[in-house]
């Protein structure tokens, strides 16, 4: 897959993760990130366990405000925006793809990236494997 955005290592680690139609729409809100920026990161809680808030705006609306909510770390990490559109479509949005960018965050990280959503691994493999199975039984 070409990389197209300005953003090379996030759209590298969306082409890992993803499957193809869905990187191609993750693509396009990689793109549209250089549209917003976070004008205020908040820390509540726990310094290490705690949540980190990031209000984003859209630079040519300055209303327009999205609240991105980030908790714990490694395997218990959340991630969700007042958009939810993670919620709704399995795809992190571009508000929080901004927030990933203001830590410089270069990966996607695991609690982005339903199961639905993701890349499997070989395919043809994976088929070999339950026709396999099918024989054996």
């Amino acid at each position: 897959m070409e990389l197209t955005t300005g953003h090379r290592h996030l759209e590298e680690s969306a082409a890992r993760w993803f499957t193809p139609a869905n990187f191609y729409l993750l693509r396009e809100e990689i793109k549209m990130i250089d549209s917003f920026e976070v004008v205020e990161a908040t820390a509540r809680g726990h310094p290490t366990f705690g949540k980190k808030v990031y209000m984003v705006v859209f630079r040519q609306r300055r209303g327009v405000l999205f609240h991105v909510e980030c908790s714990g770390y490694g395997v218990g990490e959340v991630i969700r925006c007042s958009c939810r559109k993670m919620e709704r479509e399995g795809l992190p949005c571009r508000h929080i793809l901004c927030a990933m960018r203001h830590n410089d965050s270069s990966l996607i990280p695991n609690c982005c990236a339903l199961g639905r959503m993701r890349r499997r691994g070989d395919t043809k493999s994976e088929r070999l494997d339950e026709m396999e199975e099918l024989g054996r039984q």
